[in-house]
């Protein structure tokens, strides 16, 4: 707050001296009054717009993010995909799991979806989709993860060179996202009047950032709030924590995701307070 009014101060006395660059010499007392004037205006005029910058900086930095799946892809995707490559997006991590470099010999490949509560299952020889499993992507219900399981021959110089299977699921992301009753601005006022505003900024140093994952019901309530990486942080931000949690779990109700078909699903969310550039930010998953 002290550099910011030294640096006030320096542009109220810059805009003085030019003044009186413009005038040749001060002998009246009309003169100094004119001037006095001008320069009370100049202060008043201002002080609204530092006052702001002053209120704004004395407080945290803070965002609410999406939490994607850790692979999921969405419906429109899914059904433009042709290969299980296809599926790769910069919000999953598909390339963790399964790449096509890594296969000399595609022994079968499974999809296997779940329709109305019942399994059903296709296969095929290459990691692209035949007609059948792609008729089967498209009446998955979109709530339940769909399998993936490739029977393959890896691509190496081993000698004996055996047969193995990668096995992994993907989920279907909602066409709506859930939303804070009010939207993200009612949603941002409320964090900042019942928690942000106070913590004070000089409580975050350097890297410091915590973090509070959370997730909104099928019914739109808050559940599974906890602390985001707690065993790393230092103690300091115990209370902070603890503050940023019962705000979050007393959020009102919001309108949950949901399917194009009207189907709600759950879909999760974190709250960052500090510096976005700590080291934990990719672990979110949060698709930046």
């Amino acid at each position: 707050m002290r550099k910011q009014v030294d640096k006030y101060i320096e542009t109220v006395d810059e805009f003085y001296h030019r003044i009186l660059q413009k005038i040749p010499y001060l002998s009246s007392m009309k003169t100094i009054i004119q001037i006095s004037t001008i320069l009370f205006s100049f202060l008043w005029l201002n002080q609204e717009s530092f006052a702001l910058e002053n209120t704004q900086s004395s407080s945290p930095p803070f965002e609410v993010h999406q939490v994607y799946p850790y692979i999921s892809v969405s419906k429109q995707a899914l059904m433009e995909a042709n290969t299980l490559s296809d599926l790769k997006n910069k919000n999953n991590h598909l390339d963790l799991e399964y790449r096509s470099e890594w296969v000399s010999k595609y022994f079968s490949v499974e999809i296997q979806v779940c329709k109305d509560g019942v399994l059903k299952s296709a296969s095929s020889k290459s990691e692209t989709f035949t007609q059948e499993q792609k008729e089967l992507l498209a009446m998955a219900d979109p709530e339940k993860e769909v399998q993936v399981k490739i029977n393959y021959l890896p691509k190496n110089d081993l000698v004996q060179n055996e047969p193995k299977i990668i096995d992994f699921s993907f989920s279907i992301d909602p066409e709506n996202s859930a939303r804070f009753s009010n939207g993200k601005d009612a949603l941002y006022d409320y964090l900042q009047k019942n928690a942000i505003q106070n913590i004070p900024a000089s409580h975050f140093e350097n890297y410091d950032m915590t973090a509070i994952k959370f997730s909104i019901s099928a019914a739109g309530y808050i559940h599974k709030a906890e602390v985001f990486g707690e065993a790393y942080q230092s103690g300091k931000f115990a209370k902070i924590n603890q503050a940023l949690l019962e705000v979050v779990r007393n959020m009102p109700r919001w309108n949950p995701a949901s399917y194009a078909d009207g189907t709600e699903a759950e879909q999760s969310f974190v709250l960052t307070v500090g510096n976005s550039e700590n080291c934990l930010m990719p672990l979110l998953n949060i698709g930046r």
